[in-house]
């Protein structure tokens, strides 16, 4: 999905499921990892004095993770921005940080669909974005060893086996695909999306 593709989506999305989906657009994360996110255990968020949020970090416990795999991403760019909006929008007596008012967010693909119909999109799914947003960081220039760290992708032995990765380069790879996504948003809506034939046996 391109980021022009995906902004038209999300606005044709119900309210409660924009930032989610901005979430995983920009992360790669699972839905199910988005779902499981609470502020006080997984996030440590920064404040200016006047209450500003300012940074931080977004924690995917590794309990939650389908490598089991703890993941920590900065807050930088859009990602910021989102849990900023989010934070806005939290619920005192809802420990989650995507919500649909005080309750978690449950199975969403109707909303997905006609979202989807709504956007001119065919044969999207909600994992579709984790793909999107592989591609929107190479594309963005981010090194492919820190990539796979900001989607958790466990792919190459070498890489399990090796998995260092800076800080710096994961507030780099942030600010990078939030200033690609930004900017290939404001281009008119161009589909390259192709269905899949399912076979039937």
């Amino acid at each position: 999905m391109e980021p022009a593709d995906f902004a038209g989506l999300r606005d044709a999305l119900p309210t409660y499921l924009r930032e989610p989906a901005s979430f995983l657009y920009l992360t790669g994360w699972r839905k199910g990892a988005m779902r499981s996110l609470m502020w006080l255990r997984d996030c440590e968020l920064e404040f200016a004095p006047d209450g500003t949020l300012i940074g931080g970090t977004v924690t995917l416990q590794a309990e939650n993770a389908k490598s089991k795999r703890a993941s920590t991403l900065p807050l930088r760019g859009e990602l910021l921005e989102v849990i900023r909006r989010a934070w806005a929008n939290r619920e005192p007596e809802c420990p989650y940080v995507f919500h649909d008012g005080k309750l978690p967010i449950g199975d969403f693909r109707k909303a997905w669909a006609s979202a989807c119909k709504t956007a001119g999109l065919t044969g999207i799914m909600v994992h579709d974005m984790r793909r999107s947003c592989a591609r929107n960081l190479v594309r963005s220039g981010v090194n492919e060893r820190v990539a796979i760290a900001v989607t958790g992708h466990v792919t190459r032995s070498m890489f399990d086996r090796y998995n260092i990765v800076a800080g710096s380069d994961l507030e780099s790879a942030m600010e990078r695909v939030s200033e690609y996504v930004t900017a290939r948003s404001a281009e008119p809506a161009k589909s390259n999306v192709i269905p899949l034939v399912r076979k039937v046996a």
